[in-house]
């Protein structure tokens, strides 16, 4: 497989990517349907060149892998359901949580006491908040979060 054949790029030198280019990403948007070609993949990675080249080999990279197949007559990409399935379950993870984790604005946190043994009750309330409870600030939480929250039946907790 060498350079992309028969592909545009008047897709680049838009304002700016909407996603982050990581396979999962381009696994998502083949196979959601929302992309079905190189071009298509590129309206969501690419605003030069340079992009385009990286869209390009990292889309090459899951063409080697298996997980995608590209037609050599119309160039479109699909997914191969089963072999991204066994990839899947053989890390135990979805493609939607994979794309998640691959966000370099998403954090990944894992407690450092361990998990919660604890039943928390504010894991069920509508409205949650994290403030400094100083004394002065306290009428703010009692005379307006919590009188807000009763007067549309939800349930307020705090943080402490």
């Amino acid at each position: 497989m060498g350079e992309p054949a028969g592909v545009s790029v008047n897709f680049c030198n838009m304002p700016k990517p909407t996603l982050p280019l990581t396979g999962m990403n381009i696994l998502r948007l083949l196979r959601d349907g929302k992309a079905h070609d190189i071009d298509g993949l590129g309206k969501f990675f690419c605003r030069n060149t340079v992009d385009f080249m990286g869209l390009w080999e990292t889309t090459r990279h899951l063409i080697k892998l298996g997980v995608i197949n590209q037609d050599a007559s119309t160039n479109a990409l699909t997914v191969v359901p089963d072999r991204l399935e066994a990839i899947q379950r053989a890390l135990g993870i979805s493609l939607t949580e994979l794309a998640n984790y691959g966000d370099k604005s998403s954090l990944v946190v894992k407690p450092f006491f361990g998990e919660s043994t604890e039943n928390l009750a504010h894991a069920e309330a509508d409205i949650f908040v994290v403030m400094p409870f100083r004394p002065q600030l306290r009428p703010v939480y009692t005379d307006h979060i919590v009188k807000e929250g009763s007067r549309i039946d939800g349930i307020v907790d705090q943080a402490w």
